[in-house]
């Protein structure tokens, strides 16, 4: 979640025009902050750990996604010189984000294969201090090392049931190449080794663009679930690329429509796109009726049912800066039901106007105000939100 600073809880009853306000301790805002993006419905999964709010593919990103709700952690895995499967996206120490052991940035060329280096050497690396310039509000600044898969999911799964929460499911790509991983067998037999041995081959979705491994793992561990990952393509010329039918379909989500998603379904096929960033896409999902979304940003709104559109003032004194991120969410579980960036003209301006689609008129709404593009923004005052 965006780091909250204030916040103030509203009833909104279009019936009796009543407004009930009340301030959130901070005990009210650590419980309603677990479960602020529990999902009604779609299986949202947290691409990379949601990266567009933490660092990517780090165990701390893992636990984040998990406090808001997640159901599905999205993740990638490489092999390592010594054989061990560890969890990155690139086959490569990625200069975007990465510092080397003497904390300062590593060059671009040549570039350092994972798959030439032994884990100790690769774990010196570290991934969670440099922010990724693509993610604005990336939380960064943390020291975190390219995690083993092993490592990662005994912490995740310690951390969901420190949350109180039902463990979560991973959603594992293979990142497969010709020349810096292994052969697709062994690196098939590398990874399920960690899977069988943590016990939890029963919550885990293989996901690869490469088809070879799907092959693998469909032939060797049927009791594992499948997901073919593409980038363009119809439906059936993809499918022709594997002897199997996968449990799952993952296309980019450009390439989603409702016909799409109803052939999926009559083969009995779920659709699960990716990568979906923004609202306005993650609506256009939600109309066509797919099974879940890969997103950056696991806080926003994934409920398909919205419906009111209500017109929303607030006013917040000594609020610095000139933007600001706005998260509106139901008292009642917590459910995360907007997000909008509000924007004013000048220093001490205290009116912002934003319109809002709420389940309905009897819910009682709370709003996280934060930061927004590395402006911080602190309260000394109270935030009043009239719902109408």
């Amino acid at each position: 979640m965006l780091s909250a600073f204030i916040i103030a809880l509203t009833s909104c009853r279009k019936e009796t025009a009543q407004d009930d306000k009340q301030i959130l301790s901070s005990t009210d805002l650590k419980t309603l902050s677990s479960t602020s993006s529990s999902r009604t419905g779609i299986d949202v999964h947290a691409h990379r750990g949601g990266r567009g709010l933490q660092s990517e593919n780090t165990i701390r990103a893992m636990k984040s996604a998990l406090e808001a709700g997640v159901r599905t952690l999205e993740m990638d895995v490489v092999i390592s010189k010594d054989k061990k499967a560890i969890v990155s996206h690139d086959t490569y120490l990625n200069p975007a984000f990465t510092l080397g052991p003497n904390g300062k940035s590593i060059p671009s060329s040549p570039r350092q294969y994972l798959y030439n280096m032994n884990y100790e050497d690769i774990k010196r690396y570290d991934v969670g201090t440099k922010k990724n310039q693509s993610f604005p509000v990336q939380k960064a600044g943390i020291k975190a090392s390219i995690p083993l898969l092993s490592d990662l999911i005994e912490a995740t799964e310690l951390h969901a049931r420190q949350l109180n929460r039902v463990l979560p499911y991973y959603n594992i790509e293979t990142k497969t190449d010709y020349k810096n991983n292994p052969a697709p067998a062994e690196f098939v037999s590398l990874l399920m080794d960690v899977i069988k041995k943590k016990g939890i081959s029963s919550r885990v979705t293989v996901q690869s663009f490469d088809a070879r491994t799907l092959e693998i793992v469909n032939r060797s561990y049927p009791g594992v679930k499948t997901s073919f990952l593409v980038s363009s393509g119809s439906l059936n010329n993809n499918l022709n690329k594997l002897t199997f039918i996968p449990d799952v379909y993952s296309p980019s989500y450009q390439l989603v429509s409702s016909s799409l998603v109803k052939d999926c379904h009559n083969k009995n096929i779920r659709i699960i796109p990716w990568t979906v960033n923004d609202q306005t896409s993650v609506s256009t999902m939600l109309s066509h009726g797919v099974d879940g979304i890969i997103t950056d940003y696991p806080n926003l709104n994934f409920s398909p049912q919205l419906s009111t559109v209500t017109s929303v003032t607030m006013k917040i004194k000594n609020l610095k800066g000139n933007k600001a991120t706005v998260n509106l969410y139901t008292k009642k579980g917590g459910s995360l039901f907007y997000q909008s960036t509000l924007s004013r003209e000048k220093e001490g301006y205290d009116t912002f106007k934003m319109t809002a689609r709420f389940k309905g008129s009897g819910d009682f709404y709370y709003v996280i105000i934060s930061e927004n593009e590395g402006v911080v923004t602190t309260f000394s005052g109270t935030i009043a939100v009239n719902v109408k």
